[in-house]
């Protein structure tokens, strides 16, 4: 059985499956001999790091499996719905021009080797609902940054994390996952709208099924 790593960038969203399976705390977050779990920290600088961080220190894992929550863009998709996310890219790294906003690909300055820096997981899961994410530092909170990006990207899902999660997963040449479960629709900020408890819980019991009827793993 594959030892695997399921990365969430808070406690509270990996905390229900912290509990199922008594994981006792690591130098890394939390495991055992079958299943780590990786806390990074919000946003892409700290997924980055840490998920280089502790594929050193935990290298035995061959797969990684990241959870969290999105927004979700075009305000159709069903609060606490599940999303697989099969490509991500940055939504707020570039520069601001008279004519819009330009990527840092766009202004010449790629993030990566990756075409137009869109990272794409190439063995998705392919059992549920697939996403385009877009990650971002500033949440979209205004109507005219939600139009922009919109325009610009096209993606389903916002988060803060993805993008980054999926450049170190493809660095690394791992087998990786990536789900989000919608916690919001993303629109000027309001939220008491936002279901976020809801969502955590149903995006751990998605994953406790593939972790048991899946890939065979043991309470």
């Amino acid at each position: 059985m594959k030892r695997i790593a399921v990365v969430a960038a808070t406690e509270l969203e990996a905390l229900p499956t912290i509990e199922r399976y008594a994981l006792p705390k690591t130098p890394w977050g939390y495991g055992n001999g079958s299943i780590s779990v990786w806390i990074t920290g919000v946003g892409a600088a700290n997924t980055a790091l840490k998920t280089a961080f502790f594929a050193q220190k935990d290298d035995r894992c061959d797969l990684w499996i990241n959870i969290g929550i999105a927004g979700a863009y075009d305000g159709k998709a069903e609060l606490g719905g599940i999303w697989e996310v099969v490509s991500e890219r940055y939504g707020d790294v570039g520069a601001e021009t008279p004519d819009g906003f330009m990527t840092a690909a766009e202004i010449g300055f790629p993030l990566s080797d990756r075409p137009q820096d869109v990272f794409v997981n190439p063995r998705p899961y392919g059992k549920v609902r697939s996403a385009a994410g877009l990650t971002v530092q500033t949440c979209s909170g205004t109507q005219n940054t939600i139009a922009l990006r919109c325009k610009k990207f096209a993606a389903d899902l916002e988060t803060m994390e993805g993008a980054a999660f999926f450049q170190s997963a493809l660095w690394h040449e791992t087998n990786f996952w990536a789900f989000r479960a919608v916690s919001n629709v993303v629109a000027p900020r309001n939220v008491s709208m936002w279901k976020i408890r809801p969502a955590i819980e149903n995006m751990n019991i998605f994953l406790w099924r593939i972790l048991e009827d899946e890939l065979n793993l043991k309470r």
